[in-house]
């Protein structure tokens, strides 16, 4: 995207200038460069402050070419205010006061802190509500089936997980749209295996949905079920699938399912896969080049 790419600009650009002031910090702490006027045998050791000044803009500058986190910029923001603001207030203590290597420096970490707010204040695109910057941006529709909650918790910790790289909403389905906004990226539709198969309003709603918001659009199927053989237990997610298929959607993995106990309740460990399941379908859904999830 060319908003990343300025971005990608920019960070490089405040890498550079990082590695530089450390350079700098680095040289006037092995004292080859001198920034105040008294006799050396006089004067304390600069390498101490050389070296931890030096080694922070090292630091950063390896930050910046290696990530894009909003909290690192303004805690680098934060610390070029600060070192600017401890220049000018030792300055009366300085003879002279004011040298042309430490001007510099300000100058440099002015333009720097310009840079640092710059990346703070404008996110990623690609990242729009707080994601890595690498992930696509997937906005998402779950609709789900529930009768004793476990399909809704399931739903709700795929949406949780989601959040992250777009923008999530989630319908149960008696109250489910039947037009889908025409900018999702990714349906998931779920629901609990009832008599081997749908429940009757999941059934119902694949039914008025309007094959026009389905054509081509990636969608994946899952439900709960017992933890029996298919065979016994049936799957909803299947029929489900299916009816998707029909209807004109691109299903982008196998029907997946969850499992719950008699009691019934989610066997442990569940609502985390399903999270996990659900982002590998989103990097799927975000690069269509990439292959169908197969369990």
């Amino acid at each position: 995207m060319p908003g990343d790419t300025g971005r990608r600009v920019v960070r490089y650009l405040a890498a550079l200038l990082s590695g530089g002031a450390a350079v700098v910090y680095l040289l006037i702490g092995f004292e080859m460069i001198r920034v105040v006027d008294v006799n050396p045998s006089d004067m304390p050791s600069m390498l101490p402050f050389g070296l931890a000044a030096g080694g922070a803009f090292l630091l950063g500058a390896v930050l910046l070419l290696l990530f894009d986190r909003r909290l690192l910029w303004i805690l680098g923001g934060l610390f070029q205010v600060m070192a600017i603001v401890m220049y000018f207030a030792v300055a009366p203590q300085r003879d002279p006061s004011f040298e042309p290597w430490g001007i510099g420096l300000k100058v440099i970490q002015a333009v720097l802190l310009v840079a640092l707010a710059w990346l703070a204040l404008r996110p990623s695109q690609a990242s729009p509500c707080g994601g890595h910057p690498e992930d696509p941006a997937v906005n998402t529709v779950i609709v789900y089936a529930t009768r004793t909650g476990n399909t809704g918790t399931v739903a709700e910790a795929m949406g949780a997980e989601l959040r992250a790289l777009g923008a999530v909403e989630i319908h149960a389905v008696e109250a489910a749209p039947s037009l889908l906004p025409h900018d999702i990226d990714l349906l998931l539709v779920g629901g609990p295996t009832e008599g081997h198969g749908m429940t009757e309003p999941m059934k119902d709603w694949l039914l008025r949905i309007d094959p026009a918001s389905l054509r081509e659009r990636p969608a994946a199927a899952f439900d709960t079920r017992l933890t029996w053989p298919r065979l016994l237990s049936g799957s909803a997610a299947s029929g489900i699938a299916r009816r998707l298929e029909e209807r004109g959607a691109r299903l982008i993995a196998d029907p997946e399912s969850f499992m719950v106990t008699m009691k019934p309740e989610l066997v442990a460990g569940e609502t985390e896969r399903a999270a996990a399941w659900a982002r590998q379908l989103a990097e799927v859904a975000g690069q269509p080049s990439r292959n169908p999830v197969h369990a």
